[in-house]
């Protein structure tokens, strides 16, 4: 009776552990092809070590120098039928990461997408021009010696970029620092998803 008991729980229970290990494979392959995007970026903080987050926040209203042409330029009364993007730089900002942003923008301006503002902050506004002048820099270059900007939104780091909407709302950021390059890529790509294949009007 014991024997005949035994073959039949080892009937059910062999069974039951494939059943079991096929769900756990299943969940793992799942898992190892998850797209992050939304993990990462809904909301994002603008550093590791910093606790702030200012998605859903307001771009502030404020006036800078456009380094090209000396006009004042405040980005709030700016024509806006789409999403924009802001980016900001600064002479402390780590080099590798300012080249990699620097990139990023000039080929989204080479697909066609001109939507995009670079905040500069510098204290000597020539070091700013030529820091503008030696990488390309072909979109809007705008002056903050007094950091302004970043003090607003309470950002401490830089080089950062904000996805902002019509409407001058931060819908996303990202810290740029040499750790979080996997990041930054994600990052990268799901604002190509955005604007690559939306021509700008």
């Amino acid at each position: 009776m014991k024997i005949k008991n035994i073959k039949v729980i080892l009937a059910w229970s062999i069974p039951a552990l494939l059943l079991l290990f096929s769900f756990f494979n299943f969940i793992e392959t799942k898992n190892k092809n998850k797209d992050f995007t939304k993990f990462y970026l809904q909301p994002y903080e603008i550093s590791v070590s910093q606790s702030l987050q200012i998605d859903n926040h307001f771009i502030p209203d404020l006036s800078f120098i456009n380094l090209k042409n000396t006009n004042s330029v405040n980005i709030l009364n700016e024509s806006k039928h789409e999403n924009y993007l802001i980016v900001v730089y600064s002479e402390h900002s780590c080099n590798p990461c300012s080249e990699l942003l620097l990139n990023f923008c000039n080929e989204l301006t080479q697909s066609g997408y001109n939507k995009i503002y670079g905040i500069f902050n510098y204290e000597d506004m020539n070091e700013a021009k030529r820091f503008v002048i030696n990488n390309y820099v072909n979109y809007p270059s705008l002056y903050d010696p007094e950091n302004q900007f970043m003090e607003k939104l309470k950002i401490t780091e830089s080089p950062v970029i904000l996805w902002v909407d019509k409407n001058n709302n931060i819908i996303n950021s990202h810290f740029l620092q040499p750790e979080l390059e996997n990041i930054t890529r994600i990052f990268f790509d799901y604002i190509r998803s955005q604007v690559i294949t939306k021509p700008s009007s």
